[in-house]
């Protein structure tokens, strides 16, 4: 598993449930997106406790108590795969390879969990992310999605065969 230090990944509580809604909105915005839709696109972020639990989970990364970043894995047991979702790094943190780190533990976590595939769906407009996704071994699958909202979001597919 990646070293995080001198951060810290920790599972999500709701304590940090306003900070991470503050913390993804502004990742969004960053992005170029107008905002996150927990009413809608994103209503998993208002109930995380439910829509990631085990063998599912949802991680924050701090620097003392400050959100930095985040990662989630869903975790679909009966077809031996995962997806990555919710892969964010504050722009303040780029460049120190966090976005790897956190892809890398998500990709040794589905490992553990018996999966062979993680399923990454990102955002047209997150074309970092999709460099970083194909460095690590992830296929562009040439497929797109739109899945609507205040933006008319459309999503690139990728897969990666996690070895074993």
């Amino acid at each position: 598993m990646p070293d995080f230090k001198p951060y810290s990944l920790s599972d999500f509580s709701p304590e940090y449930q306003e900070e991470l809604l503050k913390f993804l909105d502004q990742g969004y915005k960053d992005l170029g997106y107008t905002c996150i839709e927990p009413e809608g696109l994103d209503d998993d972020l208002l109930q995380i406790p439910q829509k990631y639990l085990s063998p599912s989970c949802f991680k924050i990364l701090l620097d003392g108590q400050k959100i930095i970043g985040s990662v989630a894995v869903k975790i679909y047991p009966n077809e031996k795969r995962a997806e990555l979702k919710r892969v964010f790094v504050d722009k303040n943190y780029q460049g120190q390879g966090l976005g790897i780190k956190l892809s890398e533990w998500a990709f040794d976590f589905a490992k553990d969990q018996a999966c062979l595939t993680m399923d990454i769906w990102s955002g047209t407009l997150c074309h970092g992310a999709h460099k970083l996704y194909k460095k690590l071994g992830a296929i562009d699958m040439n497929q797109i999605r739109s899945i609507g909202g205040i933006d008319d979001v459309q999503e690139f597919y990728f897969v990666k065969t996690l070895e074993t």
